[in-house]
């Protein structure tokens, strides 16, 4: 991320996607040890099946710990403050 945004003026600020276990953990946690301050929406990043957890199973489980790296927010809200 750093090494590929070198001398860009940039702000990436809210993350969402796919794959929430993989690349939205990663990306989140990836972006805060760089010292980008960045919000998840809570409601707009998906995954499919694993296992026996659902999908909403990890996406509520990873909204749970991603509040440790970033805030964690429903997309409504995300809206009415920009």
């Amino acid at each position: 991320m750093k090494h590929g945004t070198s001398g860009w003026e940039i702000h990436p600020d809210i993350l969402t996607g796919i794959q929430t276990e993989l690349c939205i953990d990663t990306t989140c946690r990836r972006a805060r040890s760089l010292g980008y301050e960045i919000t998840v929406a809570k409601d707009s990043h998906s995954t499919w099946v694993r296992g026996d957890l659902s999908a909403q199973q990890i996406i509520d489980h990873h909204n749970s710990l991603l509040c440790w790296f970033a805030k964690v927010e429903e997309s409504k809200d995300i809206l009415s403050t920009s």
